[in-house]
């Protein structure tokens, strides 16, 4: 798992013959990124007033990713204390793990965090260019694992027993399945022996192989134009 820890500091800026308002800056954002599960998760972030007037609303924050050209993507969001932030004072917000497999039109690539800070522009700020921090040292290199979870998730819902089989007869359960899926098996030839369709969710077949030879037979799951793979012995 890669830590993240992305920082900026700013000082408060004062001008001859004006009193500064409230002036709201993105401040530090840490995260986790798991690459192998594509999941951002320990989300936090600071929002800082580096102005000399407190805060008079809560406002929103929000946290994207943006690739090196112009797409952007909302991760969350969250909302200020409704009494406001105090001048020189920062506030430690957060927001839910997100699986970016959940993210839609997020393809595979790298992208980097950016924080936007008081986006419904409810304060009126001594400067209202600095609302928004594009961290170039957040670097989180995305690869879609849709796919693949949805395998997983199959397999998991998958249940052929006993393997290996011992005896004339071994046994398919699937659960929780809408699609019409039909369970295929094979023997190293390609040669079908099997094919068998699942009409309803939860339902258990026997297959019978007393007339099948002791060897390795290679069976798939079948839904549409997805299929997915094993392998199964007899003695």
């Amino acid at each position: 798992m890669k830590k993240l820890y992305i920082a900026i500091t700013a000082a408060a800026v004062f001008s001859f013959g004006k009193i500064q308002a409230q002036d709201l800056i993105p401040g530090n954002v840490t995260a986790d990124y798991d690459f192998t599960t594509a999941v951002l998760s320990n989300i936090s972030f600071e929002l800082k007033n580096i102005g000399s007037i407190t805060t008079f609303d809560a406002v929103t924050c929000e946290l994207y990713l943006v690739d090196i050209g112009s797409k952007e993507y909302l991760l969350g969001s969250a909302d200020s204390d409704e009494f406001g932030l105090a001048a020189g004072a920062t506030e430690n917000l957060s927001i839910a793990d997100i699986d970016l497999d959940n993210i839609s039109g997020l393809t595979t690539g790298s992208y980097y965090l950016r924080l936007d800070v008081d986006v419904s522009d409810v304060e009126e700020e001594d400067n209202e260019t600095n609302n928004s921090k594009t961290y170039t040292d957040s670097k989180i290199d995305f690869e879609s694992l849709a796919g693949l979870k949805e395998q997983l998730a199959v397999n998991r819902s998958l249940k052929v027993f006993p393997n290996p089989v011992m005896g004339n007869q071994f046994q398919i359960q699937l659960n929780n399945t809408t699609d019409q899926t039909t369970f295929v098996l094979s023997d190293v030839q390609g040669k079908v022996l099997h094919g068998i369709p699942f009409y309803q969710q939860n339902q258990t077949l026997v297959i019978e192989v007393s007339e099948i030879p002791a060897g390795i037979y290679f069976y798939e799951l079948i839904q549409g134009n997805t299929r997915y793979q094993g392998k199964i012995a007899k003695y």
